[in-house]
């Protein structure tokens, strides 16, 4: 046991970082990987430059996933490839059983030689694959996986780009609390997702000070019966959960004469429920991007004809998440490292926006608020939100 003056000579000794924190922010940091060359791990053997996708082949967000990597490959071979040398989508489901996503990312590194990966629509995917991915050096990019613990397993391999679950939850909060809802009502659908949302709104109402009215969580499909007493008695709605169950309670809820504002997570959009949108009354929305925002014509055309509905935000960050591996590989080569580096280091331009990583693989992106009412999205101003 060190005691008296050796023990202060110890302190002192420590590096403090310059901030003068006893901590240090390793988001700050570079992301580096101090292994083999780029030769080391290229993968080779195929006429094409394969990239990996990882997601449920039994869901429509499967599909989505599946279509916006297809039309990014699609346009990439029609300039020509990577120096001539076509692009390749190969695919593997993650569906069954918790650990498949790990078997499947081995066998897309291992078996199929892909350059890298897209995939992790939700952040257990996403952690799963984590853990394969940290031991086969092949870069990943999780497109809606939204939890911010995957930037802190500090996985130089893999890169988030969706929005933050805290700061979709502080947005959220601070709106309520800008607006004066005092009866808000969540509710958290009862998977992990939900779960980890339920913590980041509690912990967002504890920074602004806000007091959440109640929390109660649901089942998909559940009847809406056994939240109904609570809805009548709310003033406002906050929902965090899938696109399916999120778009049964507001139908349910606006049935039952809630004529309140619905506050929702980013991860309910889905292609139902913005069709829907004109007959849900007012929403607000930690969104993406700019739900007002048109998307090229070409694009919203080529989503249709494949999955019968317009680009969602599994579609739009998948499409991104592909574009910035392809411009990776069309910079830096085919080989893995160079790919996770020209990710790391570069500033990426998508239909979402602009992504730059930080030095725990998560990109800088912030939900946008959004707000539907009289028939059209629109901004709600930074300024009307604390």
């Amino acid at each position: 046991m060190i005691s008296g003056p050796l023990f202060l000579s110890v302190l002192m000794a420590i590096n403090v970082p310059a901030s003068g924190q006893p901590y240090r922010d390793l988001s700050l940091s570079d992301t580096r990987f101090l292994g083999p060359s780029d030769s080391d791990v290229a993968p080779d053997g195929h006429e094409t430059i394969r990239i990996g996708v990882l997601g449920p082949a039994r869901s429509a967000a499967g599909d989505r996933l599946q279509a916006a990597v297809e039309i990014a490959i699609e346009e990439a071979n029609r300039r020509g490839g990577c120096k001539g040398r076509p692009y390749e989508m190969v695919f593997r489901s993650d569906d069954g059983l918790w650990g498949t996503g790990a078997k499947q990312l081995a066998a897309l590194a291992l078996e199929d030689s892909v350059s890298a990966i897209v995939g992790g629509l939700n952040g257990g995917d996403a952690h799963v694959a984590e853990l394969a991915t940290a031991k086969l050096w092949v870069p990943l990019i999780t497109p809606t996986a939204s939890d911010m613990t995957i930037d802190y397993a500090n996985v130089p391999w893999v890169f988030r780009i969706f929005p933050r679950d805290d700061l979709q939850a502080r947005s959220l909060i601070d709106y309520g609390g800008e607006r004066g809802l005092r009866r808000l009502l969540v509710l958290i659908e009862g998977n992990r997702e939900g779960r980890t949302g339920r913590r980041r709104l509690e912990q967002a109402a504890d920074r602004a000070g806000f007091g959440l009215w109640g929390i109660e969580e649901y089942e998909a499909h559940e009847m809406y019966e056994t939240k109904s007493a609570a809805v009548r008695d709310a003033d406002a709605l906050l929902i965090w959960g899938e696109p399916t169950g999120a778009l049964e309670l507001i139908r349910s809820a606006r049935a039952d004469s809630f004529d309140g504002p619905v506050l929702l997570a980013a991860n309910t959009l889905g292609p139902e429920l913005i069709s829907a949108r004109e007959s849900l009354g007012e929403l607000i929305v930690a969104a993406p991007y700019d739900l007002g925002r048109r998307w090229p014509t070409e694009l919203e055309r080529a989503f249709r004809s494949r999955t019968g509905s317009p680009p969602d935000p599994v579609g739009i960050f998948t499409y991104d998440a592909t574009r910035m591996i392809i411009e990776a590989i069309d910079s830096a080569g085919p080989s893995r490292t160079a790919i996770r580096s020209a990710l790391a280091e570069g500033v990426h331009s998508g239909l979402a926006g602009t992504y730059r990583f930080d030095g725990l693989g998560g990109a800088s992106m912030a939900p946008v608020l959004c707000t539907h009412r009289k028939g059209r999205w629109s901004r709600i101003p930074t300024s009307k939100v604390r």
